[in-house]
Parts: C-alpha cells; structure tokens; sequence
C-alpha cells in the first residue's frame, strides 16, 4: 500500500499517545492515574478468561494425557476401534479425580500452617518477560493485593492486581521477585529471587537464585527453605515451604553466598493454587514442609524436591488445527480496469470491516492468554498469536488498518490479565509493526512468501522494541542476554504459527467481503491479485 500523509499523520498521533500512556504509568507507579484501565480491563477480559478456560481446558487436558503418558498413546493406538467417547469419559473422570486430589493436598497445607484461604484455578499465563498468571477468584472473594499464593507443595508466589473475578498473580520465578526465606532447621535467613520464564528460560531446573546473607553460617546441598514472612504478613506469610537447594556457588570472599533452588512448585503446569486471605495466629516454622523421604539402603539421601512434590494438574494447551483446506474460488465476474483484472465481489460497510478487525483481535488475545502462553515450549518462549492477527490485518489491508489495529490490539494486550508491565508498550511495539507490514502489502499480489518474512521481520521487531522499551524503563525482566535467547525462539515460533493465523484471518475477511452490496474501490480493499496469492492460487502459504 502506497504510503500517504494522513496515514503518517495518523501513526505519528498514535505514537504520541502510546508515549504518553508509557510515561504517565511510568512516573504514576502504583499510584498511576491509568490503572482503571487495568481495572476494566480486568473487568472486561476476566469473565472471558473464565470461560475461555472452561472451553479449552478439555482439550489441554486431552493433550496432556497423551504427551505425558506415552505407553498410554501406544495402547491407545492399539485399541483404535475402542469407543473415543468412552476414553475422553475416562480421561475426564480420571484429571477430576487429579485435581480434587490436589485441593484435599492444598487444604492439608493450609491446615498444617494455620493459614485461612481461598482455593482457585489458573486460568490464563503472562507473555513477554513477565512470569505471570491470571486466577479465577478476585476481590468478590475477599482477595486483595500483596496477598501470599500457594499450591499444596509450596509457594506459587504473589498477588498484584485485583479485578471484580480475577487477579493477577506474580510468580515466584519472575526476575523481580524477591522473598525473604529461612533455611530449614535453622535460623539463618536469605534472599530468594526469580530468574525468569518459570525455570525454562535461563534458569533451567533451578529458576531460583538463594543469597544467604551469612556468608559463615553452614549450607548444603539439600536444605530446603521456607518464607521468612513479611512485615504485616504481606505479600508473604511466614513457613511456606519454597524449595531445595540444589547447588552452591564457590565462596569468593564476598559478604553473602549463593545457592541454586529448585523450587517444590511446578511452575509450568500449575491448576489449582490458594489465596491465603488471612495468615497463621504463630510462626508454623517448618511445619508445613513435607517429611524427608528416606533414603535408599547403601545410598545417600537424595537431593532433589521431595518425592509428594510432583505436580498433578498439567495444564498445558494445544489448540486443535483444521488443515483442511479449501480451494479459492474465483469471485461473481473480473472486468478489466486499465488492463488490471479488479475483483467485482461486493464489498461491506467500513463499520463492519472494524466489527471484523476487533473480532480478530479480541479472539487473538484470548487464544494468547489462554492458550498460547501455558504450552511448555523449548526455552520458555511462546508464539505471539496477537502479533500474528496484527501483522495479517496489515497484509490484507494495509498500513492505516495496520497499526490502528496494532495500537489498539497492543493496548488490549497491556490491560488484559496478567499483564504486570508498563502500560503503552504493546501498544508502541503493534502499531509500528503494523504500519510498516501495511507497506509490504502491495507486494503480495507478486510474491506468496510476503507473510512468512513479514512475520519473521515482526517477531523480530517485536521482540527487540519491547526489550529495549523495557530497559529505558529499568525493567530488570528485560535484558540483551535474555533477547538474544528468545529471538531465534520467538522468530521460529511464529513462523510456523503464521500459516494458521493468516490463513484464518484471509479466510474470515474474504468470506466477509463476499457478502457485501458495493464493488471494492477504496485502499482498504483486498485486491484479487492478493488473495490468489495468499490462498495458494499464486503461490502457497
């Protein structure tokens, strides 16, 4: 699409707006005169979230029962005349059997530390930097900010936000967690911080560092820490159990020493967790800690987690693809216009291609959050459905739908639970990408690979502007090491993604464009020659 002044025009007031969102957040902190946003949009998103979660949670679960169980999967594949209605029963039957195991576990805990809480269930994950959740409880249910988060094996982390339905949880793992701790059996206490994407990113089996603030005091391989507790109790309660220590950096002389943790939550497949609303009358010290398993005859103690710390409820997601596809077929008649064949398929109003955009954009988001960012992935990195949705939007109209449709779809995408960042960011990195995948538009009736570099080129974009976004605004999540490791990650990801997410998108906008009543003329039109090339009838996906 030809670039023209009132498109610069109208990116250059959205630029502004994002800046200034960023800036007023920014120096606003806690206090910020933005966060109603977030209120609303918790209070928009989060019942969606809800019921997003109940409708493809089966199909996670599903997912989960093969992957993790391959003798299963072969049985299965031996038994192919078995009833498949029966076995998804079964399946069913047996995570209820799982997850109501899980919360008698929960209570147990709770009951062992005299903490009052409030059971829920992760419905959504963070994308980005962030080590966030979103749970299905808020402040309807007596939750409130800097409240302690646990699972029946430890700690999870702590609340940040709170909606009317939902909260926003900060886990553990994140890089900017910091939680006062107590090696076990002792009193010496320590620091306990995040390294980030829940274990599968840099911190790997260990996603959390220990800095015990004795350097002399005794530590070894296999203590295990619990919460020290916090001022007032919040954000934490004290005796939580945390982790076990898996290994100690050599001492270098310094004023503290460093350990390793493996933590005794499974930060990747975490269901059901508590609220804790209230906390111990007394310090339970060490009571809620789970027995030391013995160790075998002949053999040492082991040092990994204990043995009951193993999560249950693995809710890893995995939407089902329909690769069927349908072959293009030509429009009502062509007549030639200054020898260039223009499709004469009717097309709607502008208001319904916005209803469209905001569909896409609304279904991208929930997919995300709901999908995309629980599957445990290499490296910890997850492909950015909305990424996706804007740069499809681009391609099919242009660099003004673009980043209109990047700009609001990244402002969505900063108030939607479990956002936990800086407002205006998406909203800055979408509308650029958005605008710039507008101009590689007019390409697309000459050459069918377009969406797959325009996709690598945004991932890219994507990624290193909302790191560097980060680092101007001393985001500690947001770091070159860290962008150099998931960039490959992220560009591979969404590469293989695009082919569903464009293809769905062109699907639904030509099906929409059929039912029209006018001839297509104006540039937010799809020419012929792009569809062919997208559909596969000048090239393929």
């Amino acid at each position: 699409m030809k670039d023209t002044r009132r498109t610069r025009v109208v990116l250059s007031v959205l630029l502004v707006v994002a800046l200034a969102v960023i800036t007023i957040d920014y120096r606003g902190g806690d206090g910020s005169p933005l966060r109603g946003l977030r209120g609303m949009g918790a209070a928009l998103f989060g019942p969606v979230e809800r019921a997003s979660a109940a409708v493809v949670r089966p199909i996670g679960n599903t997912f989960d029962a093969v992957t993790d169980a391959p003798g299963e999967r072969r049985r299965a594949d031996r038994l192919e005349h078995e009833n498949q209605r029966l076995r998804e029963q079964l399946r069913s039957n047996q995570l209820d059997r799982a997850r109501a195991a899980q919360l008698d576990r929960l209570l147990g805990s709770a009951g062992m530390g005299g903490y009052k809480i409030r059971a829920a269930q992760v419905i959504s994950a963070g994308q980005g930097f962030e080590d966030t959740v979103t749970i299905d409880v808020g402040s309807r249910s007596g939750v409130r900010r800097d409240m302690t988060v646990m699972s029946a094996d430890g700690l999870v982390g702590r609340v940040t936000r709170v909606g009317p339905a939902t909260s926003t949880v900060l886990l553990a793992t994140d890089v900017t967690s910091s939680v006062g701790s107590r090696l076990e059996d002792s009193s010496e206490i320590g620091i306990v911080q995040g390294r980030g994407r829940r274990g599968l990113g840099d911190g790997g089996e260990t996603p959390m560092r220990f800095q015990l603030l004795n350097a002399n005091a005794p530590l070894k391989v296999g203590q295990r820490l619990v919460t020290l507790g916090s001022q007032g109790e919040r954000p934490y309660v004290p005796g939580v159990p945390i982790g076990q220590v898996e290994r100690i950096d050599g001492a270098v002389g310094g004023l503290t020493r460093t350990a390793y943790v493996k933590p005794f939550v499974r930060f990747t497949s975490l269901d059901v967790i508590a609220v804790v609303v209230a906390p111990p009358k007394t310090d339970p010290r060490d009571a809620v800690l789970p027995p030391k398993p013995p160790p075998p005859p002949g053999a040492a103690p082991p040092s990994g987690a204990p043995a009951d710390a193993k999560a249950t409820g693995k809710k890893g997601k995995k939407g089902k693809k329909d690769k069927k596809g349908e072959k293009a077929e030509p429009g009502p008649s062509t007549t030639p216009t200054s020898g260039v064949d223009v499709l004469s398929a009717p097309e709607p109003s502008t208001t319904g291609r916005n209803v469209l955009g905001a569909v896409v954009i609304v279904a991208a988001l929930i997919l995300q959050v709901s999908v995309a960012n629980r599957l445990p992935l290499p490296g910890g990195v997850q492909p950015d459905l909305v990424l996706l949705a804007v740069v499809a939007l681009a391609l099919v109209s242009g660099s003004m739908t673009g980043m209109v449709a990047g700009f609001s779809a990244g402002l969505a995408a900063d108030i939607i639970p479990p956002a936990d960042h800086t407002l205006g960011r998406y909203a800055l990195v979408y509308c650029l990408i958005g605008y710039v995948c507008g101009l590689a538009s007019a390409e697309m009736d000459r050459q069918s690979l377009v969406p797959f570099f325009a996709v690598a080129a945004g991932a890219l974009a994507g990624t290193v502007l909302y790191a560097a976004t980060g680092m101007m605004l001393g985001d500690p999540r947001a770091t070159w090491s860290t962008v150099i490791r998931m960039v490959p990650l992220q560009v591979l990801y969404d590469v293989i993604a695009s082919p569903f997410v464009v293809w769905a998108v062109l699907r639904v906008t030509r099906r929409y464009e059929r039912g029209g009543e006018r001839p297509s003329r104006d540039g937010l039109s799809v020419p012929p020659a792009r569809y062919r090339a997208m559909s596969g009838r000048s090239g393929s996906l």
